[in-house]
């Protein structure tokens, strides 16, 4: 199942993603909108 996360989630996962491909920040500066998140979580 995939959901989208917020606040302090996305940020901690967020910094992540930048550690692993840190040209995700140049994305996020040429767009307005907050990149999402994602998180596919087990279906049980």
């Amino acid at each position: 199942r995939a959901r989208t996360t917020a606040g302090e989630e996305r940020l901690r996962l967020w910094k992540k993603a930048l550690e692993f491909w840190p040209p995700y920040a140049d994305y996020q500066l040429k767009t307005e909108r907050e990149i999402p998140v994602v998180v596919l979580d087990p279906v049980q």
